[in-house]
């Protein structure tokens, strides 16, 4: 402090040019970021009696004033700035924040009315706006931004600070319609008014007004495709999709809703209305004269076609595709989605001739890589097992270094581990075990290394045996592959190949629904089988569930509660007795 007093000596005694001016403000700012504020007083103070007219120490000198509980001071020192720059903004703005702080409320909305006097500027009513937002004073920004439009004579003018605004205080009605405005007047924000308009889908209860208001919007402008793209965003995240199709369908035959029958076609097929995915891709194929768009439409209306049951025209408009002009993905895609089908409806040799036909295919596109796939698959499972390893080697060769031979690889040892030749299959997992993380795979290839590993150590008879499950399984036998899989097991070793070839049969026989089959094996397994007891009683629990034999099954899920508190399957079971909850127990929980 004693420092500071000779400064301030040396300040009143003499002149300074301009740089010694910025080097000692730097100094008072420096120390008022540390927290010192009567330090920096002590600098601001000498330094603006000798430069009064320096605006840049006076409003730091009546912040730090402020700071400090020092209002009457900061009052008086903005206020000489006005009596000598009456139209000061600045000073007026930090005015009426000084008699807020000082809790003057009445006078800091005086300045600010002096502000907005001075200046009815568009950057001045969002300035005040914004201020009284900080306050939490929603309602006086509200006024503000609504007498901004009057003055300014522009309706459109705040429209998303109003937008949010009330999307806080949940009028939910007049924030859609602020957002409303906001993406018609500028177009850049319809991605942040989509977000907004998902995130009020998500939080009200009473979501058709809202899809009634944006419906009007599109009515009065169905040639904005912006004001239809909100409302399809909307009526998607409020569960209206259907609605939203039969109204479009309505529009004027020029309204531009190509776009949203596209995405609202694409939104039912995910959900699993096929019957509105089958009318919105019809439409849309029907509207447009773009290629590309039409062969979106038809892939996209294939597969609707396929989900509900309409093969056959499902695998005509999958052929019209692929037969006709369009994007090379989407060509792709349906070729593959054909060949799928085809599979699926057990045409084998049209499968394989169609699967195969992506030879002539120049690009190495994903559709291409799990048509290869499916394609040995097919092999294996129809009895021809050398052209499969062939055909896997051909996508791990085509996809070298790539996360994309990684399942061609795991299933290349699946194979490789059906035949008994588990050197090769080893060597073929540790090409995934090395790092590849991020596959989807590397948990199944670390299950099958492990199987093989403990096999060729402790358990040869069983290695085949799960081979020969896994055999059963690709050729789709999920009973016979269940029944190898189990076929010897001594769960008394706890072994990892004998609980490996539990879990894989067991977990067939959900496949295959066998649900009196699973309780026989899992009431078999022996309480010392540690590893697997909380796993196959959860699975028992299951099977008496849905054989109907639920006060059995909750019994099983308690009890593994109080066995098993910290087991996974502890959780599984505790989502297992909130489903059964009776309504009465319900209401005795609410």
């Amino acid at each position: 402090m004693h420092r500071l007093a000779i400064l301030a000596c040396l300040l009143l005694c003499a002149p300074l040019h301009a740089q010694d001016q910025r080097t000692l403000l730097r100094q008072g700012m420096r120390l008022e970021n540390e927290g010192k504020i009567e330090e920096a007083i002590t600098v601001y103070e000498p330094l603006l009696a000798r430069y009064a007219r320096n605006t840049s120490v006076l409003y730091r000198l009546a912040s730090a004033y402020q700071k400090v509980g020092r209002f009457q001071d900061a009052v008086s020192l903005l206020q000489k700035r006005l009596a000598r720059a009456t139209n000061d903004i600045t000073a007026i703005s930090r005015l009426s924040d000084v008699y807020f702080t000082a809790g003057n409320a009445e006078e800091a909305d005086r300045q600010i009315e002096r502000m907005l006097s001075v200046s009815p500027q568009q950057g001045t009513y969002t300035s005040v706006g914004q201020r009284y937002e900080r306050r939490n004073q929603d309602q006086k920004a509200i006024r503000v931004y609504r007498r901004g439009r009057q003055v300014l004579e522009n309706p459109e003018l705040f429209s998303r600070e109003l937008g949010q605004i009330y999307e806080r205080a949940e009028n939910y009605p007049a924030a859609v319609g602020e957002y409303i405005i906001l993406a018609r007047q500028k177009p850049q924000y319809v991605s942040l008014v989509e977000s907004k308009l998902q995130n009020i889908a998500g939080q009200t209860s009473d979501r058709r007004p809202l899809f009634e208001l944006l419906l009007r919007n599109v009515k009065a402008a169905f040639r904005d495709n912006r004001g239809t793209r909100l409302f399809v965003t909307y009526a998607i995240a409020a569960g209206f999709a259907h609605d939203a199709l039969q109204e479009l369908l309505l529009l004027s035959p020029d309204a531009p809703i190509e776009g949203s029958l596209l995405r609202i076609g694409r939104e039912t097929l995910e959900s699993g209305d096929a019957s509105d995915a089958i009318q919105a891709f019809q439409q849309l194929a029907s509207r447009t004269e773009n290629s590309a768009l039409i062969a979106q439409a038809r892939s996209g209306l294939a597969q609707a076609l396929e989900r509900s049951g309409s093969t056959t025209l499902a695998l005509q408009v999958y052929k019209t595709v692929v037969n006709g002009p369009g994007n090379s993905n989407v060509l792709a895609e349906c070729l593959y989605r054909m060949g799928r089908l085809h599979w699926r409806l057990r045409h084998v040799a049209v499968t394989i001739s169609t699967l195969k036909s992506f030879s002539n295919f120049d690009d190495r596109s994903p559709w291409r890589t799990r048509a290869t796939d499916l394609l040995a698959d097919i092999y294996l499972a129809t009895d021809r097992p050398d052209e499969a390893a062939k055909t896997y080697r051909t996508n791990i060769r085509e996809n070298t270094g790539k996360e994309a031979a990684l399942p061609s690889t795991y299933r290349l040892s699946r194979l490789l581990t059906i035949q008994g030749e588990y050197s090769a299959a080893q060597k073929a997992l540790r090409s995934i075990l090395k790092g590849a993380t991020a596959s989807y795979v590397y948990n199944d290839a670390i299950e099958l290394a492990a199987a093989i590993n403990a096999g060729l150590d402790e358990d040869a008879t069983g290695l085949d045996a799960y081979a020969r499950a896994l055999m059963a399984e690709h050729r789709g036998d999920l009973l016979t592959s269940a029944s190898a899989a189990l076929d010897g097991i001594d769960l008394s070793r706890d072994r990892t190949l004998d609980t490996t070839r539990l879990r894989f049969g067991v977990s067939r026989l959900v496949e295959a629904k066998a649900w009196s089959q699973i309780e026989e094996v899992c009431e078999a397994v022996p309480a010392e089988a540690t590893s697997v007891v909380s796993w196959t009683r959860l699975h028992l629990g299951i099977s008496l569930e849905r054989q109907g034999r639920i006060p059995e099954a909750r019994d099983i899920y308690e009890g593994i509660l109080v066995d098993f508190p910290d087991a996974l399957d502890a959780d599984r079971a505790r989502e297992r007795l909130i489903d059964l909850k009776s309504p009465s127990e319900e209401n005795e929980a609410g």
